[in-house]
């Protein structure tokens, strides 16, 4: 303890010392965060943009068959349109891929650090 509390006077009477050690704090965390997830920090910031879930085969194929089935409902949307006992349970669907296709874009901006 009476190292911290030497610490916090330091930061006071050197305001370029308590940014440094916040940032390096910061860094430490960082890296903790990365090894619990198994990351390995090679320092290349644009290595991110390589990995992740969005990157992977499954996820493209998952957004395909999201794609194909959003193609489908037009379709029978079209066909029922003037249909009124289906079209709440359409807007419904609709809604659905919306919140996928938002979910899609969200998970690509995330992973690019945006």
């Amino acid at each position: 303890q009476a190292a911290a509390t030497c610490g916090i006077a330091t930061m006071a009477h050197n305001p370029d010392a308590a940014v440094e050690q916040a940032l390096l704090r910061n860094q430490r965390e960082n890296d903790t965060d990365a090894a619990a997830f198994g990351e390995e920090d090679d320092g290349d910031e644009e290595s991110q943009d390589s990995g992740g879930i969005t990157n992977t085969e499954a996820f493209h194929v998952c957004v395909g068959v999201v794609i194909a089935l959003n193609t489908v409902l037009v379709v029978v949307e079209a066909s029922l349109i003037n249909n009124l006992q289906v079209k709440p349970y359409l807007e419904k669907l609709e809604f659905a891929f919306t919140m996928i296709y938002v979910l899609e874009v969200s998970l690509k901006l995330k992973e690019q650090g945006i």
